[in-house]
């Protein structure tokens, strides 16, 4: 999701499915995550964030310390399943 899509639409909940990730986030990546999709996010407020994590458990825990290394004000949650996110947002 793109830095002007979460500006215009101003969500207070997202999903990020990374269930099909085959790589690991290294530092650049994590900056790219810091800058494009954090920053805004903070920004407009948003207060969940869900992280559908991938199989490989690798990928899933640099995918977890990704998140991690940014500090914000936004709640980050890690799941298996998307019905799982949506609990955690309140809405199922």
């Amino acid at each position: 999701m793109a830095a002007g899509m979460i500006e215009l639409h101003r969500p207070e909940f997202y999903i990020g499915d990374n269930t099909d990730q085959k790589f690991i986030f290294y530092v650049d990546i994590q900056n790219w995550c810091a800058e494009t999709l954090f920053t805004p996010c903070v920004k407009v407020g948003m207060q969940k964030f869900a992280i559908l994590l991938p199989e490989d458990m690798l990928a899933g825990l640099s995918t977890e310390q990704a998140a991690e290394e940014n500090t914000l004000p936004i709640q980050i949650g890690y799941f298996k399943s998307k019905e799982d996110a949506l609990r955690w947002f309140g809405l199922l």
